[in-house]
């Protein structure tokens, strides 16, 4: 941003830090004898200026004398405070010890003291060549060069011009070197952004030979084990955040942001990551936080991976979460113009990915419904679920389905259908009941409960099912039934449970 000339005082005088104030005061009383109180006040007082503004200081200093040439006062109190600065911050590290040991040399050879000059030069040579300053190291070869020139016999000069402008030469060759590998340096900071991160020997490889590309391939210096080892060490910092062992306490936004800048540094992982993420924006809406959830959501749509199966999860699950939203605020109106849209971009993948995740959105929604005891609109969403051919009766989604079915007729009380509808499905489940375990146990308290009545009769049936569920917890479909919502609703174990509590 350009910085116009009159504001040049006052941007300097707001940026500076309370220490860099203290020191400037106290360097002014040091350095300024007559009016240099004038100066504190001027300084006081557009520190204290929200905007640059000289009609202000005039009015309040129209009795001082230094207001009669403000644009004059200004300037020597810029060249006060720039004075400060060089002293506030002449320090010993390298560049400093250098600075000052050119400035000595340059002063005693103006006092013509060329062996003082010459200790001076040495020891800024020095560091200057130990810490690759190549600027510096040309300011010392250009004054060494000055001082002979006004201080050698004529048939001497041209030697030495001769051989100072050959150090000159390969100090310049250095400094090339120098800035051909800070370009490499900075082109590496953006491989390691931009493709993948090697980590097997073989994949090194394959790195090394993106190194070598015309980009490095005539900076020897860059193509060092000094700089590829930079490199990797930079390298190993983007792979620490690597998940590999999943801690839920540090999945967050930021880690979310991350990966959406380098998705491929989630290798492996993936899976474990996308279903972390979904846990933490669950319960960032559990705990009724809504703007930071939806905020999360967003982010979490922006996820792209190489795998077109994680990303339809990610619209699957997304959309999931939108849905429990919706509910939570009451929002069931918009549920349906949601769903059809992610139907919309669920298209974009081929049916084998895209179907089973569509199905199991129309079943979460029926869930919903359900649990809000919107049986006939529940109904009509299972029914989706359970007339699509497109899967296989067997699968998990279609099986919970099936026994949603019963469980949304007992609610209905279709109890003469669900009579017909529970022989049905004990029949297709006993072909292979190793397979449909947890579905018969549930079928048949279902079966039990359309003729029981007394409380005392219930408590029984419900010890009987928790005991064979138990019996059957390391089944596999145990988990993925038993979680279910609507599973969940109807044989929970608290007092609105469908069929132990009447």
């Amino acid at each position: 941003m350009h910085i116009k000339k009159n504001e040049e005082l006052f941007t300097t005088i707001k940026s500076m830090s309370g220490s860099e104030v203290r020191y400037f005061k106290i360097y002014s009383k040091r350095h300024i004898i007559y009016d240099g109180n004038n100066y504190i006040k001027l300084f006081d007082a557009i520190r204290k200026q929200t905007q640059c503004d000289d009609n202000e200081i005039r009015t309040r200093f129209k009795k001082e004398a230094f207001v009669v040439n403000l644009a004059s006062a200004k300037h020597y109190l810029l060249k006060l405070i720039n004075k400060s600065f060089f002293h506030y911050y002449d320090t010993d590290d390298d560049l400093s010890v250098v600075m000052r040991h050119l400035k000595l040399a340059s002063i005693y050879h103006t006092k013509a003291n060329y062996n003082l000059t010459e200790i001076h030069l040495k020891k800024a040579e020095k560091i200057a060549d130990k810490k690759e300053l190549f600027l510096y190291s040309l300011m010392i070869s250009e004054l060494r060069l000055n001082i002979g020139i006004s201080t050698q016999e004529d048939h001497q000069v041209e030697n030495t011009v001769k051989n100072q402008l050959k150090i000159e030469r390969q100090v310049f060759e250095k400094y090339l070197n120098y800035r051909s590998y800070q370009q490499a340096y900075a082109r590496f900071k953006t491989l390691e952004k931009t493709v993948f991160i090697p980590i097997t020997q073989s994949e090194k490889n394959k790195y090394d030979s993106i190194i070598n590309k015309k980009l490095f391939r005539n900076v020897s210096f860059a193509q060092s084990n000094k700089a590829r080892s930079i490199f990797y060490e930079l390298k190993n910092s983007y792979e620490d955040k690597r998940f590999d062992n999943i801690n839920k306490l540090e999945v967050n936004e930021d880690l979310l942001n991350f990966y959406i800048e380098h998705p491929k540094l989630l290798g492996k992982n993936i899976s474990k990551f996308i279903a972390a993420i979904y846990d933490y924006l669950n319960d960032l809406l559990h705990s009724n936080n809504g703007s930071n959830f939806l905020k999360g959501i967003q982010k979490f749509k922006l996820l792209k991976t190489s795998s077109p199966t994680h990303n339809a999860q990610i619209c699957y699950l997304t959309a999931l979460l939108q849905l429990n939203y919706l509910y939570k605020c009451e929002s069931i109106e918009k549920t349906n113009d949601l769903i059809a849209e992610v139907e919309k971009q669920l298209s974009k993948f081929n049916n084998t990915i895209a179907q089973p995740l569509r199905l199991s959105l129309y079943h979460h929604n029926c869930m919903l419904l359900f649990n809000n005891q919107a049986y006939k609109k529940a109904l009509k969403w299972n029914l989706k679920v359970l007339s699509d051919l497109g899967l296989e009766n067997t699968s998990e989604v279609k099986r919970k389905a099936a026994l949603a079915n019963l469980l949304i007729h007992y609610k209905l009380q279709n109890f003469d259908l669900l009579q017909s509808l529970i022989v049905s499905e004990q029949r297709k489940y006993k072909r292979t009941p190793n397979l449909y375990v947890i579905e018969l146990i549930a079928i048949s308290v279902i079966s039990k409960v359309l003729h029981v009545s007394s409380r005392q009769k219930l408590i029984s049936i419900q010890s009987q099912f928790f005991s064979r569920l138990k019996e059957h917890k390391d089944h596999f479909t145990f988990e993925s039934l038993t979680h279910d919502g609507i599973f969940m609703e109807a044989f929970g174990n608290g007092k609105n449970s469908l069929f132990f509590y009447k």
